[in-house]
């Protein structure tokens, strides 16, 4: 997915002969090295970050360009925003106006640092950056008026945010898709992992950057900048700091339907603890526990008919049997039919057989 530090942003070492000349870096023993020159360098935020170690990584993703870039994912600040817009109707003599609910809508504000370890990564924080400034402007058409040529807007700049697993698709299906893969999100007996974060780019939130803030910290002497010795009048930031504001486009209707399933089981955060009884509301849960009184079967008859019928004199201890039975006949068949549709549900949300 993304590698950082990498050596092809440094600039060349220079090689010199015995006699002082330049030649090419060649590895011949009479070769002397300019030691002035930068050398590679391991960090290790590197091991966390690239691909192969853990992918601990801020991506963007551009959805016109099928472009993407990562960073490191050191955070300052990472806020999430459920903002609910009613439309409120005053009413004569009521004391509150009437609610009619319009949307919902998810704002993220992040902020992160950029930090360089060596010169070479200096280099690559600022392309990073640079182009994450051009990620925010739309995409052009040529078109032609006559003689006079023009543009006009084709595309707008939608961009996918993946800040760790936290901010991603999840759209209906997707479960059910990684599933069908037999790849990711998936324990070796067939569960579902807890949490799970697909580290691909372009499995981000769908959305729009607002506000776009970059600070160099130029002014800042605890910092500092790199001055290549190769290039004049040229200054790479050691430190940066990206600040952004993050309105989420949802993809999808997300909302409560009729068997009381949520739209996306692990909206938003991508959790499953994969037990239902977790969403189960007090009247479902005390069902649930009648049903699992009434499979313990009739064993238990003969202790509450006996009690049933001290209260009662007046009816027949066989009538009172009856009766219970049919009771529990009655229970077991809706608690039947209530594990069918937890089992159907479950089927739905993760495509295994039951």
């Amino acid at each position: 997915m993304a590698f950082f530090n990498q050596n092809k942003y440094l600039p060349p070492q220079k090689c010199y002969n015995e006699d002082g000349g330049e030649v090419p870096c060649d590895g011949n023993e009479h070769t002397s090295v300019d030691q002035s020159m930068p050398f590679p360098l391991i960090d290790g935020s590197d091991v966390l970050a690239d691909e192969g170690g853990l992918d601990q990584v801020i991506s963007f993703y551009q959805v016109n360009g099928n472009r993407s870039i990562s960073f490191k994912a050191f955070i300052t600040t990472y806020n999430e925003t459920w903002k609910s817009d009613w439309a409120q109707e005053p009413v004569y003599g009521r004391t509150d106006p009437i609610y009619m609910f319009k949307q919902n809508s998810r704002n993220i504000t992040l902020v992160f640092k950029v930090p360089a370890a060596s010169q070479g990564e200096a280099y690559e924080n600022l392309t990073k950056v640079q182009r994450l400034v051009q990620f925010i402007y739309p995409s052009y058409s040529s078109v032609t008026t006559g003689w006079i040529p023009a543009q006009t807007i084709s595309r707008a700049p939608l961009i996918r945010l993946n800040v760790l697993g936290m901010t991603q698709n999840q759209h209906p299906g997707t479960e059910d898709a990684i599933i069908q893969e037999g790849s990711q999100g998936i324990k070796s007996d067939g569960s579902v992992l807890m949490h799970k974060g697909r580290g691909q780019p372009k499995d981000g939130l769908l959305g729009v950057i607002q506000n776009l803030t970059v600070n160099h910290n130029l002014d800042n002497t605890d910092y500092g900048v790199f001055h290549p010795s190769e290039i004049k009048n040229t200054i790479l930031p050691k430190f940066m700091e990206v600040n952004l504001t993050f309105d989420v486009i949802h993809e999808f209707t997300l909302g409560w339907g009729e068997n009381n399933d949520f739209s996306s089981h692990t909206y938003p955060f991508n959790v499953d603890i994969l037990d239902d009884e977790f969403y189960w509301t007090p009247q479902e849960t005390q069902e649930a526990d009648q049903v699992a009184a009434a499979d313990a079967g009739e064993e238990d008859l003969d202790d509450t008919s006996a009690t049933n019928q001290n209260e009662d004199e007046d009816v027949p201890p066989e009538q009172t049997r009856q009766n219970e039975l049919a009771s529990k006949r009655d229970l077991a068949e809706e608690g039947s039919r209530r594990k069918t549709r937890l089992t159907n549900r479950y089927k739905r949300r993760y495509g295994e057989d039951s």
